[in-house]
């Protein structure tokens, strides 16, 4: 009876999925936007990660790998960071860690993707919102916190 019933809600998500769009490889329909790009949720899922660290552990990252402790939220940032597709700030202070990003804004620089600085691309703000920048105004933005090597070495 318990198979039966997995089977059942399993088939009832495929076939709501199928009709909405969303499914293993099938095209949705929509348009891949900037908002919806990997890197540009892979940033969004690095400031989760970092707001919800600094909640649980009442500091800010200073690494990587305690930054990873919530990988659960993060997992596609912290894996574009290992993989050289993003580079992130440690040890920065967050202006606030509400649910909502941007409510006490802040200019300076949390993480970006690594081509950021010579071809421009998205980068992640420390009030957890993300902007497109050219490499001119990149190379003018304040960066938050140290460079996570830096900080790694600090220990």
């Amino acid at each position: 009876m318990r198979l039966f019933s997995r089977s059942l809600i399993l088939c009832a998500l495929v076939f709501a999925s199928a009709f909405s769009g969303v499914g293993c490889g099938g095209s949705s329909g929509l348009a891949k936007t900037e908002e919806t790009s990997t890197d540009h949720l892979a940033l969004r899922e690095l400031g989760e990660a970092y707001r919800l660290y600094t909640i649980s552990k009442k500091k800010a990252p200073k690494s990587l790998a305690e930054l990873a402790t919530v990988d659960a939220v993060g997992g596609n940032g912290i894996e574009a960071v290992r993989t050289g597709r993003a580079a992130i700030r440690m040890d920065a202070t967050l202006p606030d860690t509400g649910e909502e990003p941007g409510k006490v804004p802040s200019s300076e620089v949390l993480a970006y993707e690594t081509k950021t600085p010579q071809d421009g691309g998205y980068v992640l703000l420390l009030d957890r919102t993300i902007r497109k920048m050219t490499p001119d105004e990149f190379k003018a933005a304040k960066l938050a916190g140290v460079e996570a090597s830096a900080a790694a070495s600090k220990k």
